[in-house]
């Protein structure tokens, strides 16, 4: 494991200011997210967040849609629709759920 943490420290050290950042907001900050959106983080969780007036970020993995992941309903394509024009945020988590990391630059 921490040959892995290494390695994303080299690449995205290419990328990333190291500089600390200060911030001081006013309340606390939370953000919330969702992995590869089972239908239950949009039909179930949807709702509590509306009633909270909570927006989240939902990471789509396109190649699961209406299909079942770790046996699990995911998302249908009007759930993606309805959470978006809700307000909150849609990520791509890669079609196909493959490890980025195995690809050739080429594959990517």
């Amino acid at each position: 494991m921490n040959a892995f943490v290494d390695k994303m420290r080299r690449r995205a050290g290419r990328y990333l200011d190291v500089r600390p950042a200060t911030i001081r907001p006013p309340r606390g900050v939370l953000s919330l997210s969702f992995d590869d959106i089972p239908a239950s983080a949009w039909l179930e969780a949807g709702p509590v967040l509306a009633q909270h007036e909570v927006k989240a970020t939902y990471y789509v993995c396109g190649g699961l849609a209406g299909g079942r992941n770790l046996d699990l309903p995911q998302f249908e394509t009007e759930h993606l629709q309805a959470l978006h024009a809700a307000g909150h945020e849609v990520g791509c988590h890669t079609y196909e759920h493959v490890s980025t990391l195995r690809l050739s630059p080429a594959e990517l």
